[in-house]
């Protein structure tokens, strides 16, 4: 390989810059026509930015019952999440309701399952929310929020990569006397490319 005089995307003249090219088998030093330019090719992966609403309606009973939120990739697809929000309701409106209602987040993929967060409401007149980068801590019955600190929570989703054997999973968890009957609500904003 030698040093190459030549243009580059700009039109800028360069001097001292070593320049490979590489047809997917060879390495070469590219041709410098007789003006000093050097033909460039740019290539990448299309990322397309996309917003994805999961929604579940189903009724969790009381006294146990539970439910898993999932993303779904599709195959040959990658996600890197840009924002999250998740909203999951009170179980009820009044009434002589007691006991908790918790969310657990996960990474799945075929080797298993990582925990990375979850929180709980002691008092079945308060939501579970995620928004803004982190989770809503208006409360004095929201505990156990893992991470508990602004900063970290912030932290927690963005730049997440999922593939069609890597998702996010949100576990919900109803043990609460009352029928959990609001829908639970996953919001996520991604950049999907080829997955390499």
């Amino acid at each position: 390989m030698s040093d190459a005089i030549g243009t580059i995307a700009s039109g800028k003249k360069t001097t001292g810059l070593q320049i490979l090219g590489n047809d997917g088998t060879n390495s070469y030093a590219p041709k410098i026509d007789s003006t000093g330019n050097v033909s460039v090719q740019v290539s990448g992966r299309k990322a397309t930015p996309k917003a994805i609403t999961i929604t579940s309606s189903t009724t969790i009973v009381a006294n146990g019952g539970t439910e898993s939120i999932q993303t779904a990739v599709p195959s040959g697809k990658k996600w890197t999440i840009q924002a999250l929000q998740l909203q999951i309701l009170n179980t009820a409106d009044g009434g002589e309701v007691t006991g908790t209602h918790s969310v657990l987040c996960y990474i799945t993929n075929t080797s298993g399952t990582v925990s990375i967060g979850n929180a709980s409401s002691i008092n079945f007149v308060k939501r579970i929310e995620y928004r803004g980068g982190f989770v809503d801590q208006t409360s004095a019955y929201l505990t156990g929020v893992i991470p508990d600190d602004h900063a970290a929570q912030t932290k927690l989703f963005n730049g997440i990569m999922l593939d069609a054997n890597s998702q996010l999973r949100f576990d919900y968890i109803n043990n609460t006397t009352a029928n959990q009957t609001n829908a639970r609500t996953l919001k996520l904003n991604v950049i999907e490319e080829d997955a390499i």
